[in-house]
């Protein structure tokens, strides 16, 4: 939801209007998804870019 309400004004920006339809949640879906990437860090690795930049330059990617 979170990548969806970052990316909804970028979209929005260049004539592209989301339309979410919430549903009832199936008994396979997962239950929570938490993405940390502090392993990561830990070992070294630093992003690139921040997440709302790296969301607009994915967008800008998928318009080409």
């Amino acid at each position: 939801l979170e990548v969806v309400q970052v990316m909804d004004p970028m979209l929005d920006n260049i004539g592209i209007k989301l339309s979410i339809d919430y549903q009832p949640s199936r008994p396979f879906d997962v239950k929570v998804n938490v993405l940390d990437c502090s392993k990561l860090l830990n070992l070294g690795w630093r992003p690139i870019c921040d997440f709302e930049n790296g969301l607009e330059k994915t967008v800008k990617w998928l318009m080409k």
